[in-house]
């Protein structure tokens, strides 16, 4: 019995092909100045019977690039899975940034492979595509974590991290729950 072969892509961060490759991958600087590669795969054609991009097209500077590679490596009958995030993940995060500080701006907004425009993509390159929505939450009971997140990006400035978290701390005491 032959078992199906899959490829699972991946988003590595930093600054240099962890492989020694570099001609396979592929710098951008996203708008949070971070550098984000995407490892374009060298296998032959038609060598995989599936591949996943799980939360991760969307960081993708040439999913055009990418999306192209994917065909070309998927065996004839093959799947591709893809996930993203709508135009409005995580806007309660960006809500709760804006009304810390107007000027600010949250960073893990994105709009540039959506539930909202991600079809249309891959419709280009895939004759058969459909979208399935998971409706989903999760309820933040504590402070701690939700600040620490937040400032694992950008948004923040390091001078004026304390004073978010007790913003948050403050935030939190009034409305115990956040639902992002």
């Amino acid at each position: 019995m032959l078992l199906p072969t899959l490829l699972a892509l991946a988003l590595v961060t930093g600054q240099s092909d962890p492989y020694g490759e570099d001609e396979d991958w592929e710098d951008a600087e996203p708008s949070n100045g971070r550098s984000t590669q995407f490892f374009l795969t060298a296998w032959g054609g038609n060598a995989f019977d599936a591949v996943v991009a799980n939360h991760m097209l969307y960081h993708v500077p040439d999913r055009v690039r990418a999306l192209s590679e994917i065909r070309r490596v998927l065996k004839p009958g093959g799947r591709f899975f893809a996930s993203t995030v709508g135009e409005n993940h995580l806007c309660e995060l960006a809500d709760l940034v804006h009304r810390f500080d107007a000027g600010l701006t949250f960073w893990g907004m994105t709009d540039t492979f959506t539930l909202q425009n991600g079809q249309a993509q891959l419709e280009q390159w895939f004759s058969d595509v459909t979208l399935s929505r998971y409706d989903d939450a999760f309820m933040v009971t504590e402070p701690g974590p939700l600040s620490a997140y937040v400032l694992s990006g950008p948004s923040i400035p390091q001078d004026r991290q304390e004073e978010f978290v007790r913003f948050v701390e403050t935030e939190m005491k009034a409305q115990p729950i956040f639902r992002v």
